[in-house]
């Protein structure tokens, strides 16, 4: 995922070949002239197929961005996340925007929402974010022109090193104000100022590709939650990794069955089932082909077999 899906799709959209070593140590390359079906799979698979040793990727020309940050105080969190709800759902290609209930510096609580908008024409990209910015008063805002590679780091502040984390994720279909009055719950109820809340949204390019066009299944309008917990103190571990669990585990009830396989943690087969959907049989084709012993393991796990099995749930 990234700033530019919506217009250019994914990362493993854009992955035109690879080099391979497989699990019998042999070299490929894999390609729509070589190997077509290791590229295939290779394009949201993960690591179940090999190591790769190369990436050769599809660029894009782009010059600067309009994006950046907004904060506003937090008691206007139900509204916001209405309208940031309104502005995804039509959005353009060329916009993405990300939301995220967090403190600031100073232990504030307040939502923030991230953008970026990678149209050429000034005025177009000021008009799609003004819903946003005038949704409520400001407490900061760095959004404007900016070169991409800024754009790129500006959240790195978002999890400094030397913290503990612990991460969920849900995937979320639709933003009911059901579903936004459970996240701001549990908002209220965070373990910790360095915890966040964030929202991402997939759409454009990146869910307009027909599923069975690559290995990633994902392709569709919908949200992604990411519920990160972050912590200096190690007395404070099992507060808050009972608090990511509870606050996901209710999220369920308004959850779709697959997920974002990065953000996946310790699931079980049926989860990694799901997540790769109707194209979980073919790759599990592939990996008997490519990695018949299941070598490559520690990761969302394929497992080799030459028809689909779906777990038992």
């Amino acid at each position: 995922m990234g700033w530019l899906m919506g217009r250019h799709g994914l990362a493993c959209d854009n992955l035109v070949s690879a080099d391979v070593i497989d699990a019998s140590g042999q070299r490929l390359t894999a390609s729509e002239e070589e190997n077509p079906d290791l590229l295939w799979a290779l394009r949201g698979g993960a690591g179940n197929f090999g190591v790769v040793t190369t990436l050769e990727y599809q660029l894009h020309p782009l010059e600067s961005v309009y994006g950046g940050l907004f904060f506003y105080p937090r008691h206007h969190a139900f509204d916001l996340l209405r309208t940031y709800r309104d502005l995804t759902t039509r959005a353009p290609d060329e916009l993405t925007a990300y939301a995220a209930l967090m403190c600031g510096p100073d232990g504030t609580p307040s939502t923030a929402v991230a953008l970026c908008h990678c149209g050429q024409t000034g005025v177009r990209a000021e008009n799609d974010v003004a819903s946003i910015r005038h949704a409520a008063p400001l407490m900061a805002d760095t959004v404007g022109w900016k070169p991409y590679t800024e754009q790129q780091t500006m959240l790195d502040f978002t999890t400094p090193k030397g913290h503990h984390y612990y991460t969920k994720c849900v995937f979320l279909s639709e933003l009911s104000d059901d579903a936004l009055g459970a996240i701001l719950h549990y908002g209220e109820s965070v373990p910790t100022r360095q915890t966040s809340i964030r929202l991402e949204h997939i759409h454009g390019s990146a869910a307009r590709v027909p599923i069975e066009a690559s290995a990633f299944a994902l392709r569709r309008n919908a949200y992604i939650l990411n519920i990160v917990s972050a912590w200096l103190d190690p007395v404070l571990t099992d507060r808050c990794i009972a608090w990511s669990r509870a606050f996901a585990a209710d999220m369920q009830r308004f959850a779709a069955s697959d997920t974002f396989v990065n953000y996946m943690g310790k699931e079980d087969a049926a989860a990694v089932h799901a997540t790769y959907g109707p194209n979980y049989a073919r790759l599990s084709r592939l990996k008997l082909k490519y990695d018949p012993g299941n070598l490559f393991c520690f990761n969302q796990n394929i497992l080799p077999q030459e028809r689909d099995v779906t777990p038992a749930k």
